[in-house]
C-alpha cells in the first residue's frame, strides 16, 4: 500500500491472537487490510495504533518534527523527532516504557538537555542522560522495560 498526500479513512482496527498464539493487528484503511504480526513481547498498544493511524489518516508517512522551547517537556507517544531550541537548559521526561518506541532528540540549544526516564526506568542502565553540546543528536529506543541509546 502506497502512502499518498490524500488522507485515507480508518474503517476498523483490532488486535487478536491466533491459534498458534501469534499476536496480530488488522487495520482496515479505505478497503485495504493492513496486518501487522508481533511476537508476545512486541505487541503494539492501542495508543501506538491510534498514533500510527492518526498520521496515516492525515496523509503523513511519519510523524512531523516538533520544536520545543519549554524548560520541561514530557514526551508522548505522538512525538517522534524533537528539536530542542531555546535559551536555557531543558529537561525532557520520557514516558513509561513502550516496547519499540523510538525518539530522536536534537539539541539546538546552547545549554544542556537532561533526558530523564519515568520512575525507576533506566537509559542504558543509568538514571538519566545529558546532552551538553549544541547540534548533537540522541536516538533512544525502548525494549519495553528500559531505554537504549542507539
Amino acid at each position: 500500500m502506497a502512502f499518498t498526500d490524500t488522507p485515507n479513512k480508518l474503517e476498523s482496527a483490532f488486535i487478536q491472537r491466533n491459534a498458534s498464539n501469534t499476536v496480530y493487528e488488522q487495520v482496515n484503511v479505505s478497503g485495504s487490510n493492513l496486518i501487522f504480526y508481533h511476537d508476545s513481547d512486541g505487541i503494539l498498544t492501542a495508543d501506538q495504533i491510534a498514533t500510527w493511524m492518526y498520521y496515516y489518516n492525515i496523509g503523513l508517512r511519519y510523524p512531523p518534527i516538533k520544536i520545543i522551547n519549554e524548560t520541561i517537556y514530557t514526551l508522548t507517544n505522538m512525538d517522534h523527532t524533537i528539536i530542542v531550541s531555546g535559551s536555557s537548559p531543558v529537561t525532557i521526561l520520557l514516558p513509561s516504557p513502550i516496547n519499540g518506541i523510538i525518539y530522536f532528540i536534537k539539541n539546538r540549544n546552547n545549554y544542556p538537555i537532561y533526558i530523564v526516564p519515568s520512575g525507576t526506568d533506566t537509559i542504558d542502565g543509568g538514571n538519566s542522560l545529558t546532552s551538553s553540546f549544541k547540534n548533537t543528536s540522541i536516538q533512544l529506543q525502548c525494549s519495553g522495560s528500559e531505554w537504549f541509546i542507539l
